[in-house]
Parts: C-alpha cells; sequence; structure tokens
C-alpha cells in the first residue's frame, strides 16, 4: 500500500509541470516548452534519485547489521558447542565429583588449588563457554536461552552451574560475576 502511494506522489510530482505549463502556455511553441520542462525536471529527478540512493544506503547498512549479527550468533553457538562438547568427554564421575566439591569450597582453601589445578584443561575450555555467554548476554538479551541451552545440553543444568560457580569463585577476579542459569530454581 505504502509503495503503491509513493507511486501516485512521483508520477504527480512529474506530471504537475507538464500540467502548469500546458495550462498557462499551450502546447504550441515545443521548442520554449522542452526547454522549460527540461529546467524544471533535472532538479526534480535529481532528488528523487538522492532520495533513493539513501534508502539503499539505509537498507544496505541495515542488511550489512543483520548479517553481523548473523555471523556473531553462529560463531558464539559453535564455540559453545565445540567446548561443551569436548567437557562433556572429560567427564567421569570423579571429575564430576571433584566439580562440584570445587564449587562448594571458598577461594584460597588448599584443597580448591589442588582440584583446581587437576581439572584446569576443562576450565581453560569452560572460560570460552563463560566468555561466550556473557558477551552473547550483552548483546542479545532475548535469545541467551537458546545459546545457554546449548551448553545445558551437553553438560545438564545442574553441572553447568556447577561449573560456573567454581569457575568465578576460583579462577576469575573477584568482580567477574556468574552467569545465571535463572531457569533453574536454584543456580
Amino acid at each position: 500500500m505504502k509503495d503503491k502511494l509513493y507511486l501516485v506522489i512521483i508520477g504527480l510530482i512529474l506530471a504537475l509541470p507538464i500540467a502548469v505549463y500546458s495550462y498557462q502556455f499551450g502546447f504550441d511553441e515545443w521548442a520554449e516548452m522542452g526547454s522549460a520542462i527540461g529546467g524544471l525536471y533535472t532538479p526534480i529527478l535529481s532528488i528523487l534519485t538522492l532520495i533513493v540512493l539513501v534508502k539503499q544506503f539505509q537498507l544496505q547498512k541495515s542488511m550489512h547489521k543483520y548479517e553481523q549479527r548473523v555471523m556473531s550468533r553462529d560463531i558464539s553457538f559453535s564455540l559453545v558447542e565445540k567446548y561443551a562438547a569436548k567437557i562433556e568427554s572429560m567427564f567421569t564421575q570423579e571429575v564430576v565429583d571433584d566439580l562440584v566439591r570445587l564449587a562448594e569450597l571458598d577461594r584460597g582453601d588448599p584443597e580448591a588449588d589442588k582440584l583446581k589445578s587437576k581439572h584446569l584443561d576443562i576450565f581453560t575450555l569452560w572460560a570460552t563457554v563463560h566468555a561466550s555467554l556473557r558477551n552473547y548476554e550483552k548483546h542479545e538479551p532475548n535469545m541467551i536461552v537458546d545459546l545457554a541451552s546449548t551448553a545445558v545440553l551437553h553438560l545438564t543444568f545442574n553441572m553447568c552451574a556447577t561449573l560456573e560457580q567454581a569457575f568465578v569463585v576460583h579462577m576469575c577476579d573477584s568482580k567477574e560475576k556468574r552467569f545465571k542459569y535463572w531457569f533453574m530454581e536454584n543456580a
């Protein structure tokens, strides 16, 4: 509907100079009429061309922004999928028990330091998952559940919350906040 309205307005703008000239002077003097019409249409068509170019630039800018978001989303999902699967492959019952215990210990506890060193490879991988979740949460807050679910599919809700708790307490500075698996009651 909007496009038809624009076409009608453009048609009226283009027809108006011919109608005014022919009403005022008639069609007898074709040379003067061509010169007058050319003088009127040149700026009108230039302005219309400028409007079309500006609109095209805005559409390209919007498309570029959308493509960047899609690419960023794909990279985030790929990273979380890859590293969560790698962490999952490293799990044994002993590893899970160690990580649960580590999440309960305070920073600086000697037992925590031993467990942290023992599972440093898992925390190195989890650092990428954590960073991807935090970054994606900033840029796509309405879509973060999808990305968090990717990690949960491999590791379970409780394990993701446990890893996050242990990672933030023992591997990050004190200002770092934990990514909350808010869809869990006690995360």
